[in-house]
C-alpha cells in the first residue's frame, strides 16, 4: 500500500483532514461486494489491501483495513481503531475533533470516525444513522490497530 498511501500524500496538502477525506473518497468510490462469492472472491468476506485494488472491489471490513494501511504509511504514529457494529465496520482516527465530528472516546482519547465503505461519499466524522444509532446505544467492539 506504500505507492498508494505515497500517491495520496503527493495529491493532497499536508493536513491530515484533508488526506483522510481524500482517501476515505477513494475507497468509497470502489465497488462494495460482501466477498462471499468464489466467482469474484477468495470466499472469505475479507480482502486484503492489495487485493482489495486488484480485484477493485470490497467489503466494509475490508476497505476499512485499507484505509488504515494507507494511513499507517503516511502518519505511523496517529492511533486508529477499527469499530465493529452488527454488520458492519468503519474507522476511527485520534485527532482534534470539530464540533459536527461525530467521534468515540476511548482511553480518555477522541477517535474521530469515519466510512470508507461508500457508496455514499461521507467525509470524516460523518457516520450512517444506522452506523451512529448503534454507537448510541452502545452496540459496538473496537479493536486498536498497532
Amino acid at each position: 500500500m506504500r505507492p498508494v498511501a505515497s500517491a495520496i500524500a503527493k495529491q493532497t496538502p499536508r493536513n491530515l483532514r484533508e488526506r483522510i477525506n481524500h482517501t476515505l473518497s477513494f475507497l468509497q468510490s470502489i465497488p462494495y461486494d460482501e466477498l462471499m462469492s468464489r466467482s469474484n472472491s477468495n470466499g472469505s468476506g475479507f480482502a486484503p489491501p492489495v487485493e482489495l485494488l486488484t480485484r477493485n472491489r470490497a467489503d466494509c471490513d475490508s476497505k476499512s483495513v485499507a484505509f488504515a494501511s494507507i494511513m499507517r504509511n503516511i502518519y505511523p504514529q496517529v492511533p486508529m481503531v477499527l469499530v465493529l457494529v452488527p454488520g458492519h465496520a468503519f474507522i476511527g482516527v485520534a485527532m482534534k475533533r470539530r464540533k459536527e465530528d461525530f467521534a468515540l472516546k476511548i482511553g480518555g482519547r477522541a477517535y474521530v470516525l469515519a466510512e470508507p465503505v461508500g457508496p455514499a461519499m461521507m467525509p470524516l466524522g460523518e457516520l450512517s444513522e444506522r452506523s451512529e444509532g448503534l454507537l448510541r446505544k452502545g452496540e459496538y467492539t473496537y479493536v486498536k490497530f498497532q
